[in-house]
C-alpha cells in the first residue's frame, strides 16, 4: 500500500502533476460520472480534508473515510461558494454544487489508496 499526498509540504492548495489514472481516489470517469448522477441518490454531506489526501465525509453524525489525490483540487472547489454536497455513494462520487459549476470526485479507499499514474 503506498500513500500518495497530493500536497508539498501537507499544503492543500499547491497542486502536483496531471494524473490519468481512473481508479478509486483518481479521476472521475465520464460513464462514472453519468451512473452517478443519473442512475444514484446522492446523500449531502459535510467535507473535512485531513493530511495526506484523506477526506472525511459527515452525514447526520455518520462519519465515512477516503482518500483521493487531488486535495488541492477538493480544497479549491470548497472554498467557493457552495451550493450542495453531495455524496454517491454506489459509484463513490463526491458531487459539489459551485457557483461557477459541478465538481465531481472520485474518492477511494484509505487502505487502498495507490500513486497517481502519468
Amino acid at each position: 500500500m503506498v500513500y500518495y499526498s497530493n500536497r508539498a509540504d501537507d499544503d492543500p492548495h499547491q497542486k502536483t502533476g496531471a494524473c490519468s489514472w481512473f481508479g478509486p481516489g483518481h479521476n472521475v470517469h465520464w460513464i462514472q460520472a453519468r451512473k452517478a448522477l443519473h442512475d444514484d441518490v446522492g446523500i449531502p454531506v459535510t467535507v473535512h480534508l485531513e493530511a495526506e489526501g484523506r477526506v472525511r465525509l459527515d452525514d447526520a453524525g455518520h462519519e465515512r473515510r477516503y482518500w483521493h489525490h487531488d486535495t488541492a483540487g477538493l480544497a479549491e472547489a470548497l472554498a467557493l461558494p457552495c451550493g450542495d454536497i453531495m455524496w454517491h455513494a454506489r459509484f463513490s462520487v463526491l458531487m459539489i454544487e459551485t457557483i461557477l459549476d459541478r465538481r465531481l470526485f472520485n474518492l477511494g479507499q484509505v487502505e487502498k489508496a495507490v500513486e497517481c499514474r502519468a
